[in-house]
Parts: structure tokens; C-alpha cells; sequence
């Protein structure tokens, strides 16, 4: 019998949270994030198609180090398609937590990009809403459920990080110190 069962022969959850793991879903095909991914793909497809919706009339025919700037649009959604296959794949495994923070980060990150983009296509406002909002309902309400509510980010973890930075900062300093005068009094004892 293992360290982790019961004298009944039950199996006792020490952490256990509010999800239990067989009510996860462990396809990657019920996973949101693999659906768009394949919206982005469709996206990619649609900018070569319609260079002239995702860029400025001026910018359709130039070039950008030998490669045609319609060409260049396919880039971003073939990047953020890339990204929200891996979230899903990493959302489908028993503890899903690092998959949708990684989707909430790549939604993110997609959808400031893509509103700093804003005037060269009316498109691009439009895909930002799409991203933040698929970020903000879905990763970030499930990442929030499977850890148990724990905060992505507190201030004080950033005091703790730059406490122990200093604190080991001044531990070495005061061992050089230390080393140092070990040393001097060791030539002037000989």
C-alpha cells in the first residue's frame, strides 16, 4: 500500500483543488484555443488573399528586403496561430493551468500588437477586441479556476524577488570582506 492511501484502501488527495481531474477534458480537441488557431490560420490565408483589407494601397506592391509587404502580413497569424496550438496542447494536459496562462499571454500580447496597428487596417482594432476578449473570458476565467483564484501577479512578489536579491548581494559583499581580511591577517602573522 503507497504513502498516499488510506488504511480503508482509499486514495487520499492531499492537494486537491476545486476541479477534480477527471472532470477536465483532456482532448486538444475540445481545447477553444485549437479553434483559433485555426481562425488564425484562416486569417493568414484571407491577408494573401485581400493584401489590400490588411495594408495601406501604398504598401500593397513595395518590398522589404526583397519580400513583397503582402507577404510580410501573413507573419503575425502565422505566430499567433503557432501560439495558440502550443497553449492548447499545454491547457489539455491534468494540470492545464500553464496552458491558459500561456493563451491569456499570447492574447494579450496579440491584441496590444494588433491595436498599436490600428491605422493601417480597420481590421486590426476589430482582431484586437476578438483577442482580448478570447483571452479575457476564457484563459484568464479557467487559469483562475484551476489555481484556485491565485493572483497572476501580486507587487509584493516583486519586493520579495528584489529582498532576496539584495540580501545575497550583501551576503557575498560581506564574505569578500571577510576573505579579505582573513587574508591580511594571515601575511601579518608570517
Amino acid at each position: 500500500m503507497s504513502s498516499s492511501s488510506s488504511p480503508q484502501g482509499k486514495e487520499v488527495k492531499v492537494f486537491a483543488t476545486a476541479m477534480d481531474a477527471d472532470t477536465l477534458v483532456a482532448t486538444v480537441l475540445m481545447q477553444p484555443s485549437l479553434y483559433m488557431a485555426f481562425a488564425n490560420m484562416g486569417l493568414m490565408v484571407m491577408s494573401q488573399r485581400f493584401p489590400e483589407e490588411f495594408l495601406p494601397a501604398s504598401m500593397v506592391h513595395k518590398r522589404y528586403n526583397g519580400i513583397r509587404m503582402t507577404r510580410l502580413t501573413a507573419a503575425p497569424f502565422c505566430t499567433a496561430a503557432m501560439l495558440y496550438l502550443a497553449a492548447a496542447s499545454m491547457a489539455s494536459t491534468p494540470s492545464p493551468v500553464g496552458g491558459h496562462l500561456a493563451g491569456f499571454s499570447t492574447s494579450m500580447v496579440l491584441a496590444a500588437g494588433f491595436m498599436s496597428a490600428r491605422k493601417v487596417s480597420w481590421y486590426y482594432p476589430l482582431l484586437s477586441i476578438m483577442y482580448f476578449t478570447f483571452g479575457s473570458f476564457h484563459h484568464y476565467r479557467k487559469m483562475k479556476l484551476f489555481s484556485c483564484n491565485a493572483p497572476v501577479y501580486q507587487y509584493g512578489d516583486f519586493t520579495e524577488i528584489w529582498r532576496h536579491w539584495r540580501g545575497e548581494k550583501k551576503k557575498a559583499k560581506e564574505d569578500r570582506r571577510r576573505r579579505k581580511e582573513e587574508l591580511q591577517s594571515l601575511t601579518r602573522s608570517q
